[in-house]
């Protein structure tokens, strides 16, 4: 993103959030790589920043990488004045990530990563790192995982759904089974469902898996979750680099063109999103809940099932269940089951 896309983004970020009176706004740095981006650009973007009294006191800024090179300190002093929060992505153990993850040369990319991250978490850096964000890997076994999990410097790590699945490729199919079979015995269910019982069981309140620690929060009346998570609301956009505005990801995996909107930061303001009927649909993702939905124990957590799963080549249906819906019920009730005897709760009154 070039110098004049991002300071006509921040232009339009404060035009927005004075005219709506927000008091908080968070900005997420995602790749591509982020950390490539020269540090002068990164002077500019803090400098507009700071000398902005309405940017200065309600945006956050985070960064999401993969590590591979390690930032130099002269970026790495400025994400710890401007209290930047950074994530790791990370695929998995080394035999996944280094599958996926290669470098120029061919070689695997894990070692360097790992390295990287020690190093921050042994310095005056280590207030940065927030978390790790990985996939589901149904190809490793789930004590495997957790084993991996356990064996990290650090160990806060969100386990997301996998975002591929969706109505022109669904879990099914791909293992070519029935639907029916698959309701049955959903794959990827068990595999979070054994991922669960690993980290219950340990019982090690220094290792947090987020996606659990959310649902749990949720069945005992908390408010905070993860977007996969109950489904109310989603107030979000993403600007590319040429400063188009698309809809958020989840949008993008049926077929690139359905997270294009009309919108760009050049020719239009924030507030315009608000006539925007996607983005209207996102902020009251309720009123779209599939009618099937409604009965199920689970609505609550669940919201109508992960977003991506509810797209497909013809579009983002928002009122269509997700293709997950059955390993989201399979985990849920898996985990209403454990956490119930151990608060003495009847499950017929949890979330």
């Amino acid at each position: 993103m070039s110098e004049w896309t991002i300071f006509q983004l921040l232009d339009r970020l404060a035009e927005y959030i004075d005219k709506q009176a927000l008091s908080h706004f968070d900005i997420t740095l995602h790749g591509g790589e982020p950390t490539l981006w020269p540090v002068k650009r990164f002077e500019s973007v803090f400098s507009v920043i700071s000398n902005n009294d309405i940017l200065r006191k309600t945006v956050t800024l985070g960064v999401q990488t993969n590590l591979y090179k390690m930032p130099s300190d002269s970026l790495l002093d400025m994400f710890l004045e401007n209290n930047v929060a950074v994530s790791l992505s990370l695929d998995g153990p080394k035999s996944v990530n280094d599958a996926y993850r290669i470098t120029s040369s061919g070689k695997g990319s894990y070692q360097s990563i790992h390295q990287n991250l020690q190093t921050l978490l042994n310095g005056k850096y280590q207030p940065l790192v927030k978390g790790i964000l990985s996939v589901a890997q149904t190809s490793l076994k789930p004590e495997d995982y957790f084993q991996w999990v356990k064996s990290l410097p650090l160990k806060s790590v969100d386990v997301l759904f996998p975002i591929h699945y969706h109505y022109g490729h669904k879990p099914w199919d791909e293992e070519g089974r029935t639907e029916a079979a698959y309701a049955e015995d959903p794959t990827i269910g068990k595999w979070y469902a054994e991922l669960f019982d690993c980290w219950w069981f340990n019982d090690d309140p220094n290792i947090k898996i987020r996606l659990f620690n959310h649902v749990i929060a949720l069945i005992l009346g908390g408010k905070q979750h993860v977007d996969a998570l109950v489904n109310d609301t989603l107030n979000m956009f993403v600007v590319s680099s040429s400063g188009d505005i698309e809809y958020p990801d989840y949008y993008r995996v049926g077929s690139n063109g359905n997270a294009k909107t009309q919108y760009n930061v050049f020719e239009h303001t924030l507030s315009e999103l608000h006539f925007d009927s996607g983005f209207r649909n996102l902020s009251s993702l309720r009123k779209s809940i599939p009618d099937e939905c409604h009965a199920c124990e689970h609505h609550d957590l669940c919201g109508g099932g992960f977003l991506a799963g509810r797209n497909g080549p013809d579009g983002m249906v928002l009122n269509r269940r997700s293709v997950l819906c059955y390993d989201e019920m399979f985990l849920f009730h898996h985990i209403k089951q454990r956490i119930f005897p151990a608060l003495e709760m009847d499950p017929a009154h949890g979330a």
